[in-house]
């Protein structure tokens, strides 16, 4: 398991996690992954699908109803039908932050609701936990004559970058103006890979 037990979080071996395929029995899974961790709504059933919980995530600072799990179900027949983790299958195997996957805002984006409130939230890293996070928020400041905003964003400084302990950070958006972000994982092995950015909007 690879953890941090002042965190709660309990992972399994990612290259373990891995191995487990569906139709694989649950004795099977036992002998990669050893025992189930005890949870409620997490119990072997006989004769019924069942989840089982082998290792979460306990981000506290996150304020949406997500389940940061590494299940697995079962059929009735106790063999895998599907599992699910909180990376989305992408895993780090070198123990530095993976590169994190941005939910929201979709691309392109426009928001017209005052005051500029916005949920940013992305797909937690995988690597070595504790894991930290530094988004870098820029805008476009330059408009053309003719009303249209000019490709040019400002440019990324100490000022603009937020350090959230989660996936995810709501913000309050400085003007009505196109707006982007990105954001990368930080452990105690370095810094993980640049996300992707996503661009939006406030129209006013």
């Amino acid at each position: 398991m690879i953890g941090n037990m002042a965190q709660e979080t309990v992972q399994p071996d990612y290259a373990k996690w891995l191995s487990v395929t569906e139709g694989m029995s649950y004795e099977q899974v036992a002998r990669v992954l050893g025992e189930p961790q005890k949870s409620v709504g997490h119990a072997r059933r006989p004769g019924e699908k069942y989840w089982l919980r082998y290792g979460h995530l306990s981000l506290k600072s996150v304020p949406h109803p997500s389940f940061y799990d590494f299940s697995i179900l079962f059929d009735v027949d106790d063999t895998v039908t599907s599992k699910y983790d909180p990376f989305g299958g992408v895993f780090s195997m070198d123990g530095k932050p993976s590169k994190p996957t941005i939910i929201n805002p979709i691309s392109k984006a426009q928001y017209s609701h005052f005051p500029r409130t916005l949920d940013l939230p992305w797909q937690p890293c995988s690597g070595l936990y504790p894991i930290t996070y530094e988004l870098d928020l820029s805008i476009v400041y330059r408009k053309h004559p003719d009303g249209e905003w000019l490709p040019e964003w400002s440019e990324s400084d100490e000022a603009s970058f937020r350090r959230p302990n989660g996936p995810h950070l709501a913000i309050s958006f400085p003007g009505a103006q196109p707006g982007r972000f990105r954001v990368r994982g930080v452990n105690s092995l370095g810094n993980g890979e640049w996300s992707e950015y996503r661009e939006f909007e406030f129209l006013r």
